[in-house]
């Protein structure tokens, strides 16, 4: 996919980190302390994920693991993903702010992009709008969700969402009369578009700035793959190849500089931002996985 680019030409890949979110972390104190040092730490941005709520029993099986289940203990703590941002974006001045993934289908359209356009205006322009279909089927029916037509239903959410972002939305139900939002951002936010389907894949090549591939890192050959499937669609859809980045998350532990090949590998592929998951007890471990990727010099 990317071997039209000469590797001197390739933009720096971009490193991101987590926020301390979810789990016994999950609060004010920690995101603060991770938030300010990673921004001191010269890395690009500080991702949040998304869960509404999670059934006590569930036969929904988990599409990112090898046995289908969720890595996360679904009694964990798991803080809203925007009211998360919020608080980093008043704590922070320069580090991009993003989500991994927000499930939009869990949500009213119109009321996602009053709360996307003003997080884009209160923090500075620096959201990046990570988004995803979803997969936790009992999630959507307690919210009231359609699960059967998600896919249906994130397209359109993503096309108005943009409209609402340029001022031009209108409303079927209101006879097509224009719907006002303001105040709206000077740049919307981009929009990566997460799933490793071929519909999620190809939806990304018709819909996003960039694919956010699944976590892990992914092997280099099968995320080349992918990406071909992007790009056709982008070519279908009347967009260029490389209008559709690629990006991705893994987990890092302490000892950050074991992933230092798995990122030069994804390096090698014009992968450009790669969010990285700290697996830490604490705190003070995650910020020394920090300190530990600032010395890294991607």
């Amino acid at each position: 996919y990317y071997n039209h680019i000469d590797r001197e030409e390739r933009k720096p890949m971009e490193l991101g980190l987590h926020l301390p979110q979810i789990g016994p972390m999950a609060g004010a104190a920690a995101i603060q302390r991770v938030a300010a040092h990673a921004e001191q730490g010269g890395l690009a941005s500080l991702w949040v994920s998304d869960h509404v709520t999670f059934p006590c029993e569930s036969k929904s099986a988990y599409p990112y693991s090898a046995d289908g289940t969720f890595p996360v203990p679904l009694d964990a703590a798991f803080l809203d993903p925007l009211v998360t941002l919020s608080f980093a974006a008043a704590i922070t001045q320069t580090v991009r702010l993003g989500t991994s993934v927000l499930v939009v289908p869990l949500r009213r359209t119109a009321v996602l992009a009053k709360q996307i356009t003003s997080l884009q205006v209160l923090c500075g322009e620096r959201l990046i709008f990570g988004a995803g279909v979803g997969w936790l089927e009992e999630e959507f029916v307690a919210v009231g969700a359609d699960f059967a037509n998600r896919g249906t239903y994130f397209e359109q959410a993503i096309e108005q969402l943009r409209a609402f972002l340029t001022g031009t939305a209108t409303c079927d139900a209101l006879g097509g009369t224009a719907l006002l939002m303001e105040p709206r951002p000077q740049v919307p936010p981009p929009v990566w578009i997460g799933g490793s389907g071929r519909r999620a894949l190809e939806r990304a090549g018709r819909l996003a700035d960039a694919w956010h591939a699944p976590g892990g890192g992914g092997d280099p050959a099968a995320l080349l793959g992918a990406m071909q499937i992007v790009g056709d669609s982008a070519e279908r859809a009347g967009r260029a190849r490389g209008d559709v980045s690629l990006t991705t998350r893994m987990a890092v532990r302490p000892g950050a500089a074991t992933v230092r090949a798995r990122l030069d590998a994804l390096r090698n592929i014009g992968c450009s931002h790669v969010v990285l998951d700290p697996v830490a007890p604490d705190t003070d471990t995650v910020l020394r996985i920090v300190d530990e990727l600032a010395d890294l010099d991607l």
